[in-house]
């Protein structure tokens, strides 16, 4: 999938806008834009969604949002990212169609196994570490699951995976080893400026096209 190393999670600031830390990402140089407007309805989002739409062909950026399959369809996003208690994946590919991207969250191998069985094109896998951005997550996976990844995957034929939850600079050297194909964050690009989120970009990218394993 194009732009999948890098993911960057929508977070609202202080006045709860996603736009600007959209904005902040897409000019340092990340390509993949999740809008996350959790406990919003869908007339507040479409505004902002086909906002973020236009950013995102500008940047030449994918972009996907969470939950809201029918509004994938309507405004014909790039494609959507649900979790384990949402719409089905069976329900949310027929919704928005074969060609379009379909992700969803996972925190176990059990999670993997049956999500590699249904028709979705890339896995969010964690918590890495504690994060406040999600509510009622699972326990921390940490180094200790995350460096099985490769070994299931092969095992299991797993779909593609990017971890998720709580990743910050200093896990970046490291968590790129394991058996994932990218990366997503929020708080990792939060507050940062353009040269500092592009330092970050290119620290994942090296981490990525080393030869790590």
């Amino acid at each position: 999938m194009k732009n999948f190393q890098i993911q960057y999670i929508s977070f609202p600031n202080a006045e709860g806008d996603h736009i600007p830390g959209i904005k902040s990402v897409l000019e340092g140089g990340v390509k993949w834009i999740q809008l996350r407007m959790k406990h919003t309805e869908s007339p507040e989002i479409i505004p902002v969604a086909k906002e973020v739409k236009a950013l995102c062909k500008a940047f030449g950026a994918t972009f996907i949002l969470n939950d809201h399959p029918d509004i994938v369809k309507q405004l014909d996003l790039d494609g959507v990212h649900i979790g384990k208690t949402d719409i089905s994946a069976e329900e949310a590919r027929e919704i928005i169609g074969e060609n379009k991207i379909l992700g969803r969250t996972c925190n176990s191998l059990t999670d993997l196994k049956e999500a590699s069985a249904r028709p979705i094109d890339y896995i969010g896998f964690g918590p890495y570490n504690f994060t406040k951005t999600k509510e009622n997550i699972d326990g921390v996976l940490g180094k200790d699951v995350f460096s099985k990844l490769e070994e299931w995957t092969k095992i299991f034929h797993l779909k593609p995976i990017v971890g998720i939850g709580g990743i910050e600079k200093e896990d970046i050297e490291q968590i790129t080893t394991f058996g994932i194909d990218g990366i997503a964050a929020s708080g990792l690009f939060r507050n940062q400026t353009k040269q500092e989120i592009n330092s970050i970009v290119e620290s994942i990218n090296h981490g990525f096209t080393k030869d790590r394993r």
